[in-house]
């Protein structure tokens, strides 16, 4: 009877402790990770109408030492566009991704929006600010030479 009783109804299992205490700890700690990657790359952008920059040479890339190959960098510190005041006003925001051609010397040749922030204001500025910027960007190597290379970076427009 007892057997039965079982198969129509059976026993409500209760989760064991040790294994809830540790999904528990897991899921914490991959929240603080995830918690300081957001505060670190947020503190960039504090000023109100400001940007912050990611080299996505650094992110989407991987050097090879080996050979000597380098990818551009683009310090966007030197020449950083001005928030539109228009696309304040209407408290636009988004993220710029490029294409950027860094010539043997630093400077900047040409530049190519890969993927808008949906705002045509945003991107404008951003090709204008690295256009006309006067700052050199440190040249990429392709077998430690230094080479013409063209090279991606994305451009975060946030409001404080």
């Amino acid at each position: 009877m007892s057997r039965i009783k079982r198969l129509i109804k059976p026993e409500v299992r209760t989760l064991n402790w040790k294994a809830a205490f540790l999904i528990l700890g897991l899921v914490s700690s991959s929240l603080t990770l995830f918690a300081h990657a957001n505060i670190s790359s947020s503190n960039a952008a504090k000023e109100t109408g400001t940007a912050k920059d990611t080299s996505a040479a650094k992110m989407l890339y991987r050097d090879d030492d080996k050979k000597g190959d380098k990818r551009p960098v683009i310090d966007f510190a030197k020449c950083r566009p001005m928030y539109p005041k228009e696309s304040m006003e209407k408290k636009e925001s988004g993220t710029v991704y490029m294409s950027v051609l860094v010539g043997a010397d630093g400077d900047i040749l040409n530049t190519k929006v890969d993927r808008s922030s949906g705002y045509r204001m945003l991107d404008s500025a951003v090709v204008a600010a690295l256009r006309s910027c006067k700052e050199k960007a440190i040249p990429g190597k392709i077998n430690g030479e230094y080479a013409q290379i063209w090279t991606k970076v994305q451009f975060v427009w946030k409001l404080a």
